[in-house]
């Protein structure tokens, strides 16, 4: 039972240390040997974890660096603190998001200036908090969302009572979660806190393609496609949160863009980002191996 409930961490220590196992300093190469493992995206993947596994797809994507998409039910137990994707690089472990950059970063030949850095860091720590706390409440509070769309995929790889009780169990740690470090009280609440948002992220990125200048993408750029193409692309019953979205047209376009730039050449256009209403479907990246050209 501690094997089953150890993943239900949102934090810990072990990741910081996982990280010094894997990370050396100094810029040396991107691996040969590296696998992105997450959960099976068209059947289990939840929206904050899709969010967590696109946005950190389109960051490697970015940057040229070369990987292979593992779909793993049990991706989740594979990491240390439940984060999500998990990155394997030889016999080593790096988890998450922010995890993955910073090992990520340490191989890339350009760097963002302490200037640009600053510019980001803002709306980077509003995706990551707010934007990813309406997913989590919408996903798991609601309880709509929560039977008819969450708690199936969940506990898909398992079979009767495991599928019935994880996802419980899940919910509980992440209302938890939620009433520690989330004021949303109500759907209302979390349609007005992200409205607020996308607002703000809509009058950062303009009329530019990216968020920064006309060129480079970065790191707040592969977080608003992930997060925001994961909930434009979720199956949620109730709430709307895609409608939240339309409401800023650059936002959708940046989403097009960038998905058009760094995912459509290998996978195919994705129709249902291209809708111009409530989008239905849920984005499905196969396997592959993404070629470097550094």
């Amino acid at each position: 039972m501690e094997y089953i409930l150890k993943p239900f961490l949102f934090s810990s220590d072990l990741l910081e240390e996982a990280v010094e196992v894997v990370i050396d300093s100094g810029e040396i190469p991107w691996p040969q040997d590296v696998t992105l493992c997450v959960p099976p995206l068209s059947t289990q993947v939840t929206l904050h974890e899709q969010a967590e596994c696109l946005a950190t797809q389109a960051f490697l994507r970015m940057h040229g660096l070369r990987f292979t998409l593992d779909e793993r039910p049990n991706a989740e137990f594979m990491s240390l603190t439940s984060k999500l994707p998990l990155l394997k690089v030889d016999d080593h472990f790096v988890a998450g998001f922010d995890a993955i950059v910073a090992y990520a970063r340490l191989r890339i030949r350009k760097q963002l200036t302490d200037e640009q850095e600053s510019a980001i860091r803002p709306y980077v720590e509003m995706v990551q908090v707010t934007v990813k706390n309406a997913e989590l409440y919408a996903a798991w509070f609601d309880d709509t969302n929560f039977k008819e769309v969450t708690s199936p995929r969940y506990g898909s790889p398992y079979t009767f009572p495991l599928n019935k009780i994880l996802p419980l169990l899940k919910r509980v740690q992440i209302k938890t979660y939620l009433g520690q470090n989330s004021p949303l009280a109500s759907l209302d609440d979390v349609r007005e806190s992200l409205q607020c948002d996308l607002k703000a992220l809509s009058e950062r990125l303009g009329p530019r393609p990216y968020f920064l200048d006309d060129v480079n993408t970065n790191e707040l750029d592969a977080l608003v496609f992930g997060h925001l193409t994961a909930i434009l692309t979720s199956k949620l019953p109730n709430g709307n949160l895609v409608e939240q979205i339309h409401r800023h047209q650059n936002l959708v376009t940046f989403c097009q863009r960038v998905d058009r730039m760094f995912f459509a050449k290998e996978v195919g256009l994705n129709n249902d980002l291209y809708n111009t209403t409530v989008v239905t479907g849920v984005r499905r990246l196969p396997q592959m191996i993404i070629k470097s050209d550094a």
